[in-house]
């Protein structure tokens, strides 16, 4: 005797392999006492196991079972926080960054062995950023094989890496069909490739065809024993991430990610499937029931009868005795709209293997006439074609009220790169406001929402910015022209003799001058107080570290006249409002009002200058001479004479102006 949970004696069949399916002789729904009996024997969790809270804060999460030995049904799991012990955007589900803890005795780290798996901190225990909880028994329900994108924190953390692996290779096992080819990696046939025959997934198995000896042999194989080959040129959809549904050709392969051409096509796509399926309304033209109408709900394999619901009866009838009533509400393709269907719209299935499923469209590839629909019910992914579905209700702009007075991305038109504040939206446009600018009207299409609230740091940002820098095209070649020859003292032109020796140097003409012209990279050009901005010398070290500068008493009236600003890092011309425009600079400092939130300004370089040293140990970069472009500390500052003196050796002071060097601050994204 066999317990199986299904919605229908069908499920149970489909499931089934041929040899199972012809060994069933009867289903038989058992009572709820039974069931209760069955369930409590199977109440302990295996460990580790993925669940799923359906309770509390964490309800829907998916966790990894860390303990099921606890006393008073608690089970211990590990779950990505909800909650930070530091300040993070509302809503924001990362892992715990240990980094942001404070220093000393708070934090204490937990062992394995001689390994640092976690740490704990005001009680709470983290493994490699997981938060450990105790939930009852009766809150979780067991998972046996979670979506990818569900556990996409887990596998970032890497608990557990033997069984991360194992659950992903299980879920990419679920697509894995007959003609496909794959690697067997264990046992006598390892590295062995073979095309998939037949695959049987609930048994856990599939029948690969090999060659061996020059001999087409046919043989058994585990799917955890066998690995999933692709070659350069097959067509291939994205499961899971950020692409989902995304379809097209492999064009290159470079370890376990793969470079795709995405399939694109204006082509009709093939009509609806006419056959009778599960849900459709069927009408019975000959026999003891002729002229009755009803749902059909059940289509045995390898049979010649259906089942359909006439009132409270499953009737069975000859297939052939039948006919199909077309439902007219189903998504149909018209020339002039094709489908009316995208994702973020709720649809109903009505006929097909997955009737009645109802959830929220996640894609739609109309080059196949499919769409993905992730379940209401047991929140799974399905695939339908679309002519199976009926429209329940469009897409709902609701979910992004939250996101009023909140920061937005632009991502189209002359604004690209630039970030904005979002007051208000409609079915077709918007009205954003650039920070420092007035309110403007702009298409939906044209902006971006964040897709958590966690700010990019470190490497992740540099490489963000370098990526960013791509995105814009460069502006046309400029001919390599000299600056104005110095003039000598004894010339009668009127020059100001306050300007440092270091505001002209030699000029020379290089091919990789001329090839830099050509980059992709944007080319700014700076004159003034901050022309040594862009020099070679001085470029790298804006990296990694801010310049402290001072603003002119004609911006913005004075408001930051008596403040110092800081550049933006890594680049100093790409800030939190996007890339700033030709001759400014990005730059930022904290607000004067509560909670001295950051203020973030694109300032004309002709508005900015060095800011000057006020005492001893603070870290200035070198301007001018032998030294320029080294980043050192002041042993000593003259503010009457406006001069300081540089340790460059033990034994070695140097005196220079204020103007021959400028005070910055090491960027904290790198300390």
């Amino acid at each position: 005797q066999v317990y199986v949970v299904a919605d229908s004696p069908k499920t149970i069949a489909e499931s089934l392999s041929s040899s199972l399916y012809l060994a069933v002789k009867q289903y038989v729904r058992i009572s709820d006492e039974e069931r209760g009996a069955v369930e409590r024997s199977l109440r302990k969790f295996p460990c580790p196991a993925w669940v799923r809270v359906k309770h509390g804060k964490y309800k829907g999460d998916i966790a990894q079972v860390f303990d099921s030995d606890l006393p008073n049904d608690f089970i211990a799991v590990l779950v990505p926080p909800r909650e930070f012990p530091y300040s993070m955007p509302s809503g924001s589900r990362s892992l715990l960054d240990r980094s942001r803890l404070p220093t000393g005795d708070a934090v204490s780290d937990i062992q394995r062995g001689a390994e640092v798996v976690g740490c704990q901190y005001k009680g709470e225990r983290y493994y490699m950023g997981l938060l450990l909880k105790n939930i009852r028994r009766d809150r979780l329900e067991r998972v046996i094989c979670p979506h990818a994108d569900d556990i996409k924190l887990h596998l970032q953390s890497g608990w557990n890496q033997s069984f991360l692996k194992a659950t992903v290779v299980a879920f990419s096992m679920q697509f894995l069909r007959a003609g496909d080819w794959a690697r067997i990696v264990k046992g006598d046939l390892s590295s062995t490739i073979g095309q998939v025959l037949s695959t049987d997934l609930p048994a856990g198995s599939l029948t690969l065809e090999l060659i061996l000896s020059g001999r087409r042999e046919e043989t058994d194989v585990r799917l955890e024993d066998i690995k999933r080959v692709f070659h350069i040129g097959d067509t291939v959809r994205v499961v899971a991430g950020p692409y989902l549904g995304v379809e097209g050709h492999i064009i290159q392969m470079e370890d376990d990610v793969f470079r795709l051409c995405q399939n694109v096509s204006k082509e009709e796509p093939p009509p609806d499937d006419e056959s009778i399926q599960i849900g459709d309304q069927i009408e019975v033209l000959v026999g003891q029931h002729m002229g009755k109408t009803g749902t059909v709900r059940w289509l045995p394999k390898a049979s010649n009868d259906l089942w359909f619901q006439d009132g409270s009866s499953s009737i069975p009838v000859p297939t052939a005795a039948v006919r199909r009533i077309p439902n007219l509400q189903t998504l149909r393709f018209t020339q002039d709209r094709g489908y009316d269907v995208k994702p973020g719209d709720v649809v109903k299935v009505v006929r097909g293997p997955e009737y009645p499923t109802k959830g929220v469209v996640r894609s739609v590839d109309f080059l196949s006439a499919h769409l993905t629909v992730l379940s209401e019910i047991d929140h799974s992914l399905v695939n339908v074609p679309i002519g199976f579905v009926i429209k329940i209700q469009n897409a709902s702009l609701d979910s992004f009220k939250k996101d009023i007075g909140q920061e937005v991305f632009i991502v189209r038109g002359d604004r690209k790169g630039y970030r904005a504040t979002l007051y208000s939206f409609n079915s077709k446009d918007c009205t954003v406001a650039l920070h420092g600018q007035q309110r403007t009207t702009m298409e939906l299409k044209d902006i971006v929402t964040r897709l958590n609230g966690v700010m990019l740091e470190g490497t992740d940002m540099i490489s963000f910015c370098e990526m960013r820098q791509k995105s814009y095209l460069a502006p046309q070649p400029r001919s390599v022209t000299p600056p104005p020859e110095k003039v000598s003292s004894s010339s009668s032109a009127s020059i100001n003799s306050s300007v440092p020796s270091s505001a002209w140097t030699s000029w020379t003409a290089s091919p990789e001058d001329n090839m830099a012209n050509n980059s992709s990279i944007p080319v700014y050009f700076i004159i003034g107080p901050l022309a040594w901005l862009m020099n070679k010398e001085f470029s790298s070290k804006f990296t990694t570290y801010h310049a402290m500068l001072k603003v002119s008493p004609s911006f913005m009236g004075g408001r930051l006249h008596n403040r110092f600003v800081l550049t933006a890092c890594p680049d100093p011309f790409l800030g939190q409002n996007g890339p700033a425009p030709e001759g400014f600079v990005a730059v930022f400092c904290s607000s004067n009002g509560a909670g001295a939130a950051m203020q973030h300004y694109h300032i004309s370089a002709m508005d900015l200058s060095p800011a000057p040293p006020r005492k001893k140990n603070q870290q200035c970069i070198i301007l001018d001479g032998s030294h320029r472009g080294s980043i050192v500390n002041i042993a000593k500052c003259y503010l009457k004479k406006n001069t300081v003196d540089i340790t460059i050796a033990p034994s070695t002071l140097v005196n220079l102006r204020f103007d021959q060097i400028c005070l910055v601050e090491q960027s904290h994204m790198t300390m």
